[in-house]
């Protein structure tokens, strides 16, 4: 199953390399998101989004 990531960087919820764990040993498609924190979506909505979109075109 297919699987993407928003990692944002300065997450001090879940640790970036904690999440780039997970994404490796799911084969994820990642985009790292510079100087965001947990709440990427809403800092970076336009980024998030694109991740969105991507995965769906992906598995259309």
């Amino acid at each position: 199953m297919p699987s993407w990531f928003v990692i944002p960087t300065q997450d001090n919820v879940i640790p970036p390399a904690v999440q780039r764990f997970m994404a490796k040993r799911a084969g994820g498609k990642v985009k790292e998101v510079s100087g965001a924190s947990h709440v990427v979506m809403m800092s970076r909505p336009d980024t998030v989004v694109r991740q969105i979109l991507s995965a769906y075109d992906a598995t259309r």
